[in-house]
């Protein structure tokens, strides 16, 4: 997958992340602190069911969460879409030389890790950046 395809699944699955918020909160997803909460509920009940889910299931809220916790750092952070070293693709802060991995982290949180909060990441990423969520 070149650059652009990965872009453009990446924003398909922002939308279909931002359809469910809608759906699921009644509310127009701001990418913000609230949407990076829900995100984390969603891998929370996702980790709580472990053996419920086909490995489908987490590859497809893998990528969805992902795309979507990712669109919510990259407009905390001020920083950009990259690709790094040609194999995944992450957001750069230059105010901060930072690169981030947002699907790293919701691997984890969905895999019901100790220490993979979204929430936690973004707080860090704020703190890093000086930017408001």
């Amino acid at each position: 997958m070149n650059l652009d395809e990965h872009f453009r699944a990446i924003q398909q699955n922002i939308e279909v992340a931002a359809q469910a918020y809608r759906e699921g909160t009644g509310s127009e997803p701001l990418f913000d602190r609230a949407m990076v909460e829900w995100i984390e509920r969603n891998c929370r009940s996702f980790a709580s069911k472990t053996g419920a889910f086909a490995a489908e299931d987490r590859a497809h809220l893998y990528s969805v969460l992902g795309s979507a916790f990712a669109e919510c750092l990259r407009r905390a952070s001020g920083g950009e879409w990259t690709f790094v070293d040609g194999e995944w693709v992450g957001i750069y802060v230059e105010k901060s030389d930072l690169t981030i991995n947002p699907w790293k982290k919701i691997a984890g949180a969905l895999d019901g890790e100790i220490g993979e909060s979204p929430l936690g990441m973004l707080t860090w990423v704020e703190s890093k950046t000086s930017g408001k969520a």
